[in-house]
Protein backbone atom coordinates (compact mmCIF):
# COMPACT_ATOMS: atom_id res chain seq x y z
CA UNK A 1 0.00 0.00 0.00
CA UNK A 2 2.90 2.37 0.72
CA UNK A 3 4.14 2.35 -2.92
CA UNK A 4 0.62 3.13 -4.15
CA UNK A 5 0.36 6.10 -1.78
CA UNK A 6 3.78 7.32 -2.90
CA UNK A 7 2.80 7.06 -6.56
CA UNK A 8 -0.25 9.22 -5.94
CA UNK A 9 1.76 11.72 -3.88
CA UNK A 10 4.44 12.05 -6.57
CA UNK A 11 1.64 12.67 -9.09
CA UNK A 12 0.54 15.61 -6.92
CA UNK A 13 4.09 16.99 -6.88
CA UNK A 14 4.28 16.58 -10.67
CA UNK A 15 1.09 18.60 -11.04
CA UNK A 16 2.55 21.47 -9.00
CA UNK A 17 5.86 21.38 -10.88
CA UNK A 18 4.05 21.51 -14.22
CA UNK A 19 2.21 24.63 -13.07
CA UNK A 20 5.43 26.22 -11.73
CA UNK A 21 3.81 26.53 -8.32
CA UNK A 22 5.48 25.70 -5.01
CA UNK A 23 2.13 25.93 -3.26
CA UNK A 24 0.70 23.58 -5.90
CA UNK A 25 3.43 21.06 -5.16
CA UNK A 26 2.64 21.06 -1.44
CA UNK A 27 -1.12 21.01 -1.87
CA UNK A 28 -0.89 18.52 -4.72
CA UNK A 29 0.69 15.89 -2.51
CA UNK A 30 -2.06 16.22 0.08
CA UNK A 31 -4.97 16.57 -2.36
CA UNK A 32 -3.93 13.80 -4.73
CA UNK A 33 -3.50 11.36 -1.85
CA UNK A 34 -6.75 12.39 -0.17
CA UNK A 35 -8.71 12.22 -3.42
CA UNK A 36 -7.27 8.77 -4.15
CA UNK A 37 -8.60 7.46 -0.83
CA UNK A 38 -12.01 9.05 -1.41
CA UNK A 39 -12.36 7.76 -4.99
CA UNK A 40 -11.26 4.23 -4.13
CA UNK A 41 -13.52 4.30 -1.07
CA UNK A 42 -16.51 5.23 -3.24
CA UNK A 43 -15.58 2.51 -5.73
CA UNK A 44 -15.31 0.02 -2.89
CA UNK A 45 -18.75 0.93 -1.54
CA UNK A 46 -20.33 0.77 -5.01
CA UNK A 47 -18.65 -2.54 -5.76
CA UNK A 48 -19.95 -3.98 -2.47
CA UNK A 49 -23.46 -2.75 -3.26
CA UNK A 50 -23.36 -4.62 -6.57
CA UNK A 51 -22.00 -7.84 -5.10
CA UNK A 52 -18.26 -7.29 -5.24
CA UNK A 53 -16.02 -9.12 -2.82
CA UNK A 54 -12.73 -7.23 -3.15
CA UNK A 55 -11.30 -5.45 -0.14
CA UNK A 56 -10.32 -1.78 -0.13
CA UNK A 57 -6.65 -2.67 -0.54
CA UNK A 58 -7.38 -4.99 -3.46
CA UNK A 59 -8.85 -2.00 -5.26
CA UNK A 60 -6.32 0.58 -4.08
CA UNK A 61 -3.20 -1.32 -5.15
CA UNK A 62 -3.89 -1.57 -8.91
CA UNK A 63 -5.05 2.03 -9.06
CA UNK A 64 -1.95 3.11 -7.17
CA UNK A 65 0.36 1.21 -9.48
CA UNK A 66 -1.33 2.91 -12.45
CA UNK A 67 -0.83 6.36 -10.89
CA UNK A 68 2.66 7.00 -12.34
CA UNK A 69 1.01 7.67 -15.68
CA UNK A 70 -0.19 10.93 -14.10
CA UNK A 71 3.39 12.06 -13.73
CA UNK A 72 3.06 13.52 -17.24
CA UNK A 73 1.51 16.54 -15.52
CA UNK A 74 5.07 17.69 -14.91
CA UNK A 75 5.38 18.68 -18.59
CA UNK A 76 4.75 22.43 -18.83
CA UNK A 77 1.97 23.73 -21.10
CA UNK A 78 0.88 20.37 -22.57
CA UNK A 79 0.77 18.55 -19.24
CA UNK A 80 -2.96 19.18 -18.88
CA UNK A 81 -3.67 17.54 -22.24
CA UNK A 82 -1.42 14.62 -21.39
CA UNK A 83 -3.12 14.48 -17.99
CA UNK A 84 -6.45 14.05 -19.76
CA UNK A 85 -5.04 11.07 -21.65
CA UNK A 86 -3.66 9.72 -18.37
CA UNK A 87 -7.12 10.07 -16.85
CA UNK A 88 -8.59 7.99 -19.68
CA UNK A 89 -5.99 5.31 -19.00
CA UNK A 90 -6.83 5.40 -15.31
CA UNK A 91 -10.48 4.96 -16.18
CA UNK A 92 -9.62 1.80 -18.12
CA UNK A 93 -7.56 0.48 -15.18
CA UNK A 94 -10.41 1.30 -12.79
CA UNK A 95 -13.02 -0.52 -14.85
CA UNK A 96 -10.69 -3.48 -15.28
CA UNK A 97 -9.85 -3.72 -11.59
CA UNK A 98 -13.47 -3.40 -10.48
CA UNK A 99 -14.87 -5.86 -13.00
CA UNK A 100 -12.07 -8.46 -12.82
CA UNK A 101 -13.22 -11.66 -11.16
CA UNK A 102 -10.47 -14.19 -10.48
CA UNK A 103 -11.32 -17.81 -10.78
CA UNK A 104 -12.28 -20.29 -13.49
CA UNK A 105 -13.37 -18.89 -16.81
CA UNK A 106 -16.31 -21.24 -17.19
Amino acid sequence: MIPAILFFAIGGVASGVGQFSFRGMLLGVFLMTLVSFVIVGLLHVLARLFGGTASFLELYRPLGTAAPVHWVLVVPFIGSFLGFLAMLYSLVVTVTSVSFRPGPLF
